[in-house]
């Protein structure tokens, strides 16, 4: 975020926490879906776990793309990671969202992971 609000970033910014009112002095939103308008791009920075449901929320909000910064995905020692991220590969295509990352992977409509 603060690469958006101090590098000149024109757009809108909305932050989602349900948690906050306000984050970097601009306001809040609860959910992807209590934000009025269209998302272009949303940027996902949650524990693992909780990533499948914000690609299920972004989704229903029919977001145009997806940069994913989180780990616990296939690159830790554990085959849950892979699977989760299989997961989201899937959830991913099924809407059509082309998503970066975790990895720096880039998943789209036209490839499967």
């Amino acid at each position: 975020m603060r690469s958006l609000t101090s590098g000149g970033f024109k757009g809108t910014i909305a932050p989602v926490n349900p948690g906050a009112k306000s984050i970097m002095g601009l306001r809040a939103f609860s959910s992807l879906e209590e934000f009025p308008g269209e998302i272009d791009l949303a940027i996902v920075v949650l524990p693992a776990k909780l990533v499948p449901g914000i690609f299920h929320e972004c989704s229903l909000k029919e977001v145009k793309g997806i940069v994913l910064i989180s780990a616990g995905f296939r690159e830790i020692d554990d085959s849950q990671g892979a699977v989760l991220q299989k997961t989201l590969a899937e959830l991913a295509n099924k809407a059509g969202i082309p998503v970066i990352g975790p990895n720096t992977f880039v998943w789209s409509t036209s490839t499967s992971t």
